[in-house]
């Protein structure tokens, strides 16, 4: 009877691991419902300043070269057109001049040139025997005696026009003399004389100098230049590349100082770093200039990516081959695999035990900087996987599973976007002992913004924002 007992205790227990093996639950959860794949947000835009500036030089060479060191009428009495007690006035002068100087404010040029002068006045006395007339002197300043001083003051103004040239407009601002010339005789001030007499030769000096000008500042060869080495990727290390992408040319506000007129056409571009083998662009020529002056911040934008292949893989690493025990229950994790669309990601799990079949979790992809790493923002079942769980092994929503896996659920992106931060700033400003010339861009990086991550059809992308500015160097182009 104690044998009989003994077998079936044997078949008891044979019967009862047969039971609990065979009774996992097997469930069928279908995906999750995704969204179409999002398009990326625009990327944000981004000035690019390239300073460029004009040599005065030549116009003050220009201004030299035309305007006499001595302008004179000293041979003979020229009639003012004026007259005294009834009679023609007539003057004689001779004025020498220093050198040109200029001075910039703003887009506004100003050239000052001093003058010594002496100037003699004369009447036309009327002969009454012959009926005619003679020119008698009535007094003179500056001869025999300290030359008399006069300060003269032109104006230009300068505007970029829309094709690259600048436009200019000059003109006599004023005169002015600091020790007037009278004289003597009759009390006649004769220093309108001289001012009328210079006003005339400079105002035929004016339209000279916009041509001049306008001759020298061919801005859109210098950026048109600039327009097409902003297109082409530019090499920070040999799988890191910088795209400018250009979009529109804009001019920012005149400034000058010494003998230079010089401003920064802002090349509003979309500037990101590229990952992989050099980028293939086509080549685009300068559109028309936009004279406003642009309003968009200086930054780079840095995209890094994940692909989902690889974020599979290494989830599986820290996943699969677990098991997950819960009071008298287990599951084991047999393979995890990761998808998604847009903001959404999808977190598939085969598990065996007592749960058989795939489950989903589904969350949002975010970056955190501190550490580059990728996580996933409130990772929970899908509304299919707790539908169903919930009438099949409602335990498992509760047990701690879902707590375990979102610990586990993050990529360590191994520095790709700290890398390019670096490289980008170590091209921008390299040390001087490796440089032999310029670089071709300039400027600095400085805080890293994460702007954020989406999903394509078979990626994580990252997207970062890099502060700084960034300008273009053609110092040695021409």
């Amino acid at each position: 009877m104690n044998f009989i007992k003994s077998i079936l205790k044997i078949y008891f227990s044979i019967f009862l691991i047969i039971i609990e093996s065979g009774c996992g639950s097997s469930v069928n959860i279908p995906k999750p419902q995704l969204n179409k794949s999002l398009e990326p947000s625009p990327i944000q835009l981004s000035l690019v300043n390239i300073p460029v500036s004009i040599n005065l030089k030549p116009v003050i060479n220009f201004l030299e070269k035309n305007v006499p060191v001595e302008i004179a009428s000293d041979s003979s009495w020229t009639d003012t057109d004026q007259r005294k007690l009834g009679m023609a006035i007539g003057s004689k002068f001779h004025v020498w001049r220093d050198a040109f100087k200029i001075s910039m404010n703003g887009n506004i040029l100003t050239i000052e040139a001093h003058f010594k002068y002496w100037v003699a006045g004369a009447l036309a006395v009327p002969n009454p025997f012959s009926g005619t007339s003679s020119w008698q002197k009535i007094g003179s300043c500056g001869l025999n005696e300290p030359k008399r001083e006069a300060i003269i003051s032109l104006s230009t103004k300068f505007e970029l026009q829309k094709d690259g040239h600048f436009k200019t407009t000059s003109k006599v601002n004023t005169i002015n003399f600091p020790n007037l010339c009278g004289v003597t005789i009759l009390n006649f001030d004769v220093t309108p004389l001289l001012n009328s007499a210079l006003t005339s030769n400079l105002n035929n000096l004016v339209s000279s100098v916009d041509s001049r000008i306008a001759q020298i500042s061919n801005f859109r060869d210098i950026c048109s230049t600039g327009w097409t080495r902003l297109q082409e990727p530019i090499k920070l290390d040999s799988t890191i590349w910088l795209m400018v992408n250009p979009v529109v040319p804009c001019i920012a506000p005149f400034s000058g100082s010494g003998l230079s007129v010089s401003t920064s056409i802002g090349i509003v571009a979309k500037p990101m770093i590229v990952f992989g083998q050099k980028p293939s662009v086509q080549i685009t020529p300068l559109p028309e200039l936009n004279l406003n002056a642009p309003r968009a911040g200086s930054h780079v934008v840095l995209e890094g990516n994940l692909p989902f292949d690889i974020a599979s893989k290494i989830i599986s690493q820290k996943l699969v081959g677990n098991k997950f025990v819960a009071s008298k229950f287990g599951v084991n994790i047999e393979e995890a695999l990761i998808y998604g669309s847009g903001e959404t990601t999808v977190l598939k799990l085969d598990v065996s035990g007592d749960i058989q079949g795939s489950i989903y979790l589904t969350g949002t992809p975010y970056y955190e900087i501190a550490n580059d790493s990728l996580y996933i923002k409130n990772l929970d079942y899908s509304i299919e996987t707790k539908n169903i769980l919930a009438n099949s092994a409602d335990w498992f929503l509760h047990s701690g599973f879902r707590q375990m896996i979102s610990e586990q659920t993050h990529w360590e992106l191994g520095g790709q976007i700290a890398a390019a931060k670096e490289k980008m700033s170590l091209f921008l400003n390299p040390q001087p002992n490796n440089s032999k010339s310029p670089p071709l861009l300039f400027g600095s990086v400085n805080n890293l913004n994460s702007v954020a991550v989406y999903s394509n059809s078979d990626s994580f992308h990252i997207v970062v924002i890099v502060d700084g500015n960034v300008g273009l160097n053609l110092e040695n182009t021409f």
